[in-house]
């Protein structure tokens, strides 16, 4: 439950405390690099899942890493914990469980909303206003000059987007040689 609800970090502070347990030392600093590193590439692919999937992701990918920690933990560690128990060894209380898979979700949440500040919130946005009803295009402005930006914008009002008598917000983003836009409408407008 902790991998799943706290992410492979989790099942990896249970592991390594359990290779410490067992005086397997060598064996904790490797279960913490597997754990970040599986928790790293976990994150990344349920990014790249699309968002009509998002639903089924988002119980399916901590329930994949949970029974795939699960699978490793009895091969690896199995047979120990049996035993261990069998001696009246201690084992992890629910509470503990808990409070290491609070601390691994807020351990996470901050490592991806600052990496999401230094990346996503260092970039500046800006807007111009073309035209008597004020056509709204924002840009990025490490991404595009104000050149391009009012070249697209003799583009939208050439195509029909821009026009005179109805507000339009765009969106103009620039990768490499690719722009593309986004466009805000209002219904019923």
């Amino acid at each position: 439950v902790g991998t799943m609800l706290g992410s492979p970090l989790v099942g990896g502070y249970m592991m390594a405390s359990n290779f410490r347990t067992f005086n397997e030392k060598s064996k904790v600093g490797q279960t913490w690099i597997i754990s970040v590193l599986i928790t790293v590439v976990a994150l990344y692919l349920a990014s790249l899942i699309p968002d009509s999937f998002s639903r089924l992701a988002n119980f399916m990918v901590p329930s994949i890493n949970a029974g795939i920690a699960a699978v490793i933990a009895s091969k690896l560690q199995g047979d120990k914990i049996a035993e261990h128990i069998r001696q009246g060894g201690k084992i992890f209380s629910g509470w503990r469980v808990f409070l290491i898979t609070v601390i691994a979700v807020a351990a996470l949440l901050t490592v991806i909303f600052g990496f999401l500040f230094l990346v996503v919130g260092s970039q500046e946005m800006s807007c111009k206003y073309y035209g008597p009803v004020q056509n709204e295009l924002c840009y990025y402005e490490s991404e595009v000059s104000q050149a391009e930006v009012d070249r697209m914008s003799h583009y939208l009002y050439s195509t029909g987007v821009f026009t005179d008598d109805q507000i339009m917000s765009v969106l103009m983003e620039k990768s490499g040689d690719t722009y593309s836009i986004s466009m805000m409408f209002n219904e019923g407008v």
